[in-house]
This record gives C-alpha cells, sequence and structure tokens, in this order.
C-alpha cells in the first residue's frame, strides 16, 4: 500500500469518527486539523491536500455515498483554491462540505 493511499485511508478512518456529515447529521462536532483558508492559499502544502482528501473520503464513507466517484484529486484542490479566495475567512472544511454537497448533487445522490 502506498504511503500517500496510506495517508488517506487514516485521514478517512479518523475523520468519520469526527466529522460532521451536513447530509446526515445536524449536531456540531469539532473537526481536528482544519486550516484556515488563508493557510491553504499560502501554502497548500501535502499535509492539507492529505487532509483534504481524508476529510472528503470520511465524509462519503459516514455517508456511504459514493459522491467523489469520478474526480481527481487536482480538481478538488482547485475547487478549494476557488473557495478559499472567495471566502478567506472560511477554513477547509467549510469548503470541503461545500464541494462535497455539489459533487452529491451532480450525481444525483
Amino acid at each position: 500500500m502506498t504511503s500517500k493511499l496510506s495517508l488517506a485511508l487514516a485521514g478517512a478512518l479518523l475523520t468519520s469518527a469526527i466529522a460532521t456529515v451536513p447530509v446526515i447529521a445536524e449536531a456540531q462536532v469539532s473537526v481536528r486539523g482544519v486550516r484556515s483558508c488563508g493557510v491553504w492559499a499560502r501554502d497548500r502544502d501535502n499535509s492539507d491536500k492529505a487532509w483534504l482528501v481524508g476529510f472528503l473520503s470520511g465524509m462519503a464513507f459516514q455517508s456511504n455515498i459514493d459522491a467523489l466517484r469520478g474526480t481527481d484529486n487536482e480538481t478538488m484542490y482547485m475547487w478549494i483554491d476557488k473557495f478559499c479566495r472567495d471566502n478567506p475567512l472560511k477554513d477547509i472544511a467549510d469548503g470541503a462540505e461545500e464541494l462535497f454537497g455539489q459533487l452529491r448533487r451532480k450525481r444525483g445522490l
């Protein structure tokens, strides 16, 4: 198993336990490791990318909705780039939730 896949899987498993999944739960939970859009825009490093993929994978796993199917990681990074430019005071989790919802609707899920 590659280290990227291992990291994404670990992030997905961890995130599924602590992430707010807007299509299922309305309760607020603490999301660990999330960084601001300002940090994403400045750094956009591999740890931020891995966090995003893990968070989105965790949302898909927890909700049993395969919204990520057919979308490559680079496209998701570019979507978050635009989200953060348009919403500099929000954080990556806010963008990830919107992205997940948009992908879900696009696929009619």
